[in-house]
């Protein structure tokens, strides 16, 4: 196909399509000029000898640097040559220059690109600790540099080096705090040097931070998890088992990548990381996905055969010795002419000290659970011309209808992609060929990419041209975990549900938590919170910090109306009144504030009223509480911007609640005395407001979508007015002296006066 006629044929593509097309793989090129001052700033000048140190096989420097006669099987292994895409000056200036990139995203057909550093493969191999840490910390500062200005389309992915938990930790927090750069890429295995004993076949093994680790690597998986960050992996096993032909590349190369991601991933749900990180997420790239599928059928067939219940079906001691004996006199007679009949040394041979539970780290007692510690963790990156990513999506043969989450991934920049704009034409091959459903392509194309970088931030694609596409193509499904206070009734009950049904981890709260059983019904996490109880804000906030990396929104609803005249409420109601409105939001948000600023984002909700710019008759406690708080936002508003924080305040007019109610309940005032009238006039005005008949109240349901909205916008608004009513009596408030405003009030409340 021509140049031309690919282009039209990606727009054709493009115009049918009801979604972003996201690249979870592209590769960029380095320009080896503009790269070495950046690792000359770490103290590294031989790049050569960088690379030929790293520890993932004897690659093609090595082997030009051997004499012919030495490049023989076991000393060298023939690494990538010609990998590039030569005779395409255009492709190859793309991979290197971000801006030609960007100029070219709607050509080649793609919406957004995750791109990949090709050093970034090596460097965190390389086996000095000096160069290794340096060498990564330069390419993290050329690649935050260099896609800075093409944020909106574009966004690098930084490179983290893991042969120790703190390295991973130190670099990670300098890549994510200092340099702004959202998702990680981590080696698939360290190298680990054998101790030199006489006998041993091997002078190194392989650690994937799992499984039978030098280290704990729970600290790093917890950090990558409270700063957002998805983790990918894509290291090369060339070099490595029978990938060590000193002559042909190819060979070595074919099913590298899977080979690592299949180790990887191993590794992580035996030993049981997953279990204890539920929240993590890890893409296993440029491998495809078709061995993903079969080590999830591996896994569930050994677990249903070797569980610790079902493995003694193979004890030893179990064993008939005197009927197998029987029988092989009758059946075996030649067998047992040459050797007799030794059935106890013959099952000797399988009877090592047992049983052992290879499964225990896992903690499982269902395939269901099985499958649920590893379908969610992990996405499989796979090439536009793939023809086995089909699988993925195979619900009549993956393992229990579960389909695995396959990326689109183009590997543009690389050999695999002679011209980048046949990417989307050959994905979409796999729809004209009827191997995938539009509905499957959607997933592949855009929403199991989608998913897996807002699982861990979902704020990943603000300000991106994705942002407007997600929010259509995904039907509202969004994610990240929210704690909405004051869930018994009204407002806050419909809030849970709302952000619940977008597919937001929502975390309901309230005083009485049995008084939450619709929520349950409804997906949420329902928790005792009282905002006046330390205890219990600690207990909430931090099992959600521990088991989600932290609060990506917080909805402060919690509060009632205390209403009275001024003279006839007591201290102590003033107290209650600013204890709960004002007090208790202030302490909630301040126990979720530090780990917001260390994750660099987060949305606080702040539910006030138009009673918050606004005053009525009666209501001096409540007006003083909802005043102060909008005071606080203002002032925290301005503090946390800079940390990625948005605070946005939420002034409804009347509502249709149960608030009415409880004010009604709470309302203070002597059936005799001089505030006698006020106070019965009060209490009509209090029960015609809230009866759900007044034109320009809001329902709590169209409150729930605003929270909802206020809570995804991007930009942040600062303040969002809800309802007809309230807008109007602000702009009256703000229009009319104080003589106006009070005749006005006249109208709707009786006035005190001396008999």
């Amino acid at each position: 196909m021509s140049g031309g006629d690919l282009v039209e044929r990606v727009r054709a593509i493009r115009a049918g399509l009801t979604h972003p097309v996201i690249d979870a793989d592209g590769h960029y090129v380095e320009y080896a000029p503009a790269l070495a001052t950046f690792l000359a700033d770490e103290g590294i000048a031989d790049v050569i000898e960088l690379y030929a140190d790293a520890a993932c096989g004897t690659g093609t420097l090595a082997v030009e640097r051997l004499p012919a006669s030495e490049r023989d099987r076991g000393q060298a292994v023939r690494g990538p040559w010609w990998a590039i895409p030569a005779d395409n000056a255009r492709d190859i200036a793309t991979a290197m220059a971000p801006g030609l990139l960007y100029e070219r995203l709607d050509e080649i057909g793609l919406d957004f690109a995750v791109m990949y550093g090709s050093a970034g493969l090596v460097f965190p191999h390389v086996r000095d600790e000096k160069n290794r840490r340096g060498a990564c910390r330069a390419l993290n500062r050329y690649a935050a540099e260099i896609f800075a200005p093409y944020a909106d389309r574009l966004t690098p992915a930084a490179v983290v080096p893991l042969h120790t938990p703190q390295e991973g930790i130190e670099a990670l927090e300098h890549a994510v705090l200092e340099l702004g750069l959202k998702t990680v890429l981590i080696p698939s295995f360290a190298e680990r040097v054998v101790p030199d004993r006489p006998g041993l076949p091997y002078r190194v093994w392989f650690d994937t931070y799992g499984l039978d680790s030098a280290y704990d690597y729970d600290p790093f998986w917890r950090r990558a998890i409270e700063l957002g960050v998805s983790l990918a992996a894509h290291s090369s096993t060339m070099g490595i088992g029978f990938r060590r032909s000193p002559t042909n590349y190819a060979h070595n190369h074919i099913g590298h990548f899977a080979a690592s991601g299949e180790a990887l991933a191993k590794s992580l749900v035996m030993g049981g990381v997953t279990r204890r990180f539920p929240a993590l997420r890890l893409a296993l790239l440029e491998g495809g996905v078709h061995w993903a599928v079969g080590l999830l059928g591996d896994l569930l067939s050994h677990w249903e055969k070797r569980n610790i219940e079902s493995v003694h079906r193979y004890d030893p001691k179990r064993i008939d010795v005197a009927e197998v004996g029987r029988l092989l006199e009758q059946y075996g007679k030649p067998l047992v002419a040459r050797g007799g009949v030794q059935i106890g040394v013959a099952a000797g041979a399988f009877a090592q000290a047992g049983p052992f539970d290879d499964f225990e780290r896992m903690q499982i007692r269902s395939a269901e659970e099985l499958v649920e510690l590893y379908v969610p963790s992990f996405a499989f990156g796979c090439e536009a011309d793939d023809p086995l990513t089909s699988m993925a999506f195979d619900r009549a043969r993956t393992p229990h209808g579960r389909p695995l989450r396959a990326m689109f991934s183009s590997d543009i920049g690389h050999w695999d992609v002679p011209d980048m704009r046949e990417v989307l034409v050959e994905a979409y091959e796999n729809v004209e060929k009827g191997w995938l459903s539009r509905e499957d392509f959607k997933a592949f194309a855009f929403g199991n990419a989608a998913r897996f970088y807002t699982d861990s931030n979902p704020a990943f694609f603000a300000g991106t041209v994705v942002e407007k596409g997600r929010r259509a193509g995904m039907r509202g499904r969004v994610s990240g975990t929210v704690l909405v206070t004051g869930c018994s009734s009204g407002i806050g009950a419909a809030t849970a549900r709302r952000f619940a049904a977008a597919g937001f981890r929502v975390f309901a709260t309230a005083r009485r938590p049995e008084a939450l059983a619709d929520l349950v019904a409804a997906g949420c996490v329902a928790r005792a919170l009282d905002v006046t109880d330390p205890q219990t804000i600690e207990a909430v906030v931090g099992e959600i910090e521990r088991d989600h990396g932290g609060l990506d929104v917080l909805v402060n609803n919690a509060g009632y109306g205390q209403q009275g005249a001024f003279e006839e409420l007591s201290l102590d109601d003033f107290r209650a009144q600013l204890e709960t409105n004002l007090i208790g939001t202030i302490a909630v948000t301040q126990r979720v504030l530090p780990r917001m600023r260390e994750r660099r984002r987060g949305r606080i909700l702040m539910i006030s009223s138009m009673g918050g710019r606004i005053t009525f008759p009666g209501g001096a406690a409540y007006h003083a509480s909802k005043y102060a708080l909008e005071a606080v936002c203002d002032v925290l508003r301005f503090e946390v911007a800079r940390f990625g924080i948005d605070v946005v305040v939420l002034e409804p007019g009347l509502v249709a609640s149960g608030y009415g109610s409880t004010a009604l309940a709470k309302l203070v005032g002597r059936p005799t005395g001089a505030y006698a009238a006020f106070t019965a006039g009060l209490e009509a005005a209090l029960s015609g407001s809230f009866s759900g008949e007044v034109p320009g109240a809001s329902t709590v349901e169209e409150i729930a979508q605003a929270c909802l909205d206020a809570a995804t916008r991007v930009p942040a608004p600062t303040r969002v007015v809800i309802g007809d009513m309230a807008r109007e009596l602000i702009r009256l408030r703000t229009t009319e002296d104080d003589d106006a405003w009070d005749t006005l009030l006249e109208t709707m409340y009786p006035r005190p006066q001396p008999d």
